[in-house]
């Protein structure tokens, strides 16, 4: 992605594929990524998401009953 990006981190990669899922089923635009070394997470990856789109991204998480953490990839 060329454009500001943030990082959603899950608790299971069942969560993320899900996530991901329902992303390109709602026509978000995602990347599943590693996680970046400075984020813990159980399940080692997390999706890249345009910073445009965030906040349709956490009403659709919500709506699907996806606990998620949003990062900022400038501080991370």
């Amino acid at each position: 992605m060329s454009q500001p990006t943030k990082t959603a981190v899950f608790k299971t990669a069942r969560m993320v594929i899900k996530a991901d899922n329902a992303c390109r089923q709602s026509g978000l635009a995602v990347k599943v990524i590693p996680v970046p070394p400075s984020v813990s997470s159980d399940c080692g990856m997390c999706l890249e998401i345009a910073a445009a789109e965030v906040e349709q991204f956490k009403a659709l998480m919500a709506s699907l009953n996806i606990e998620m953490k949003i990062y900022d990839n400038n501080l991370i």
